[in-house]
């Protein structure tokens, strides 16, 4: 089993949350205040620096799900990811791995519900 820090679509409630249907929910969990969460337009995306932190979610998932999510989230193209301590232990999170676009707006909250919700 892999624990997994989700932070955007993948959560509970977003479109893409159906990913994580075989998986299971070990509650909410936030980073330490050392990111940068940005709006791409369509999902957030957390970049490997700055002083946010970000709210989200923990799932333990198999190996199955685990290599689904790596494609969905393009693997190492686009999100690279890495192992970070959370409130809620230690888990894998999917960081920004291509070139940021700088009008992309940061999302200061952390909260991609939250943020989305507020945008629209």
């Amino acid at each position: 089993m892999h624990r997994v820090f989700v932070y955007g679509t993948l959560r509970t409630g977003e479109i893409n949350a159906a990913w994580l249907a075989n998986a299971r929910h070990h509650g909410a969990a936030t980073t330490e205040a050392r990111f940068t969460l940005v709006d791409t337009g369509a999902y957030p995306a957390a970049l490997d620096y700055g002083r946010t932190s970000i709210a989200g979610d923990l799932y333990a998932v198999d190996a199955a799900t685990f290599a689904d999510l790596d494609t969905l989230e393009g693997y190492p193209v686009f999100y690279t990811r890495r192992r970070i301590a959370t409130s809620a232990g230690t888990a894998w999170i999917y960081l920004w791995a291509a070139t940021r676009n700088r009008y992309w707006p940061v999302i200061e909250s952390g909260d991609w519900p939250r943020y989305r919700q507020n945008r629209a």
